[in-house]
């Protein structure tokens, strides 16, 4: 997003639209998906996947951020997940990036390591 605001300096005659962002300018815009509602459904299918197979009741959720957006996804899965089975528990960790390979790799063996 950072970009976008500074070509949207350079460019003041110009207007730009960034996805997912929270700054803008006079020429610059932000819109954002309702992804939470997938989130939600992909909450109810993880519920009825584990109950289906009668699997341990624990989900682990690697996520990027503590920001708003993340939050609203995780908080998304778990109503999801509670339609079906108040019980299932979430495992939470933050990355601090929003993309590194090696870290996502470590934090879901940490999960699967430290909650079954």
């Amino acid at each position: 997003q950072w970009d976008t605001y500074y070509m949207a300096a350079a460019y003041p005659n110009v207007a730009f639209v960034h996805t997912a962002g929270y700054l803008t300018r006079s020429n610059m815009a932000q819109v954002f998906p309702k992804l939470y509602q997938t989130r939600y459904l992909t909450g109810i299918a993880m519920a009825w996947y584990i109950k289906a197979n009668n699997l341990p009741k624990k989900v682990g959720f690697v996520s990027a951020f503590p920001n708003s957006e993340c939050i609203r996804a995780i908080n998304a899965v778990k109503l999801g997940m509670e339609q079906v089975d108040s019980e299932i528990d979430i495992f939470l960790t933050w990355l601090y990036t929003w993309g590194d390979a090696r870290l996502e790799d470590i934090a879901v063996r940490r999960l699967a390591r430290y909650y079954g």
